[in-house]
């Protein structure tokens, strides 16, 4: 079984669900798990109107790169940009020196 169905319709199923819960508000979306990006991308396609901010233990050496073309292809705006680290110790980290900061939905692709 291909799981290409599934890559296909998360894009509109995302949508759905994110704009219609938030539609008068700007959502800040969070990942766990960059990696090579792509579900940061998919994450943002989905959103138009969405930001989003990676955390990630950089174990590969693709990492730092992708996140500089998901930077670049985004913006600042859209793309909070790849926070490096072991997350159980970056995200505490980075919510104490942001204390406004909030995520309106976690996707959990990494430990």
């Amino acid at each position: 079984t291909s799981n290409n169905n599934f890559i296909s319709s998360s894009p509109s199923l995302i949508n759905t669900n994110l704009t219609n819960e938030h539609a008068d508000q700007s959502l800040t979306l969070c990942e766990i798990g960059f990696n090579a990006g792509l579900s940061a991308v998919l994450l943002l396609e989905a959103a138009p109107e969405a930001r989003a901010i990676s955390f990630d233990i950089d174990a590969f050496p693709w990492t730092r790169p992708a996140a500089s073309l998901v930077r670049r292809a985004y913006n600042h705006g859209r793309f909070l940009g790849v926070v490096f680290g072991d997350s159980a110790r970056t995200i505490p980290e980075y919510r104490r020196k942001h204390p406004a900061f909030q995520c309106d939905m976690m996707f959990v692709d990494g430990a």
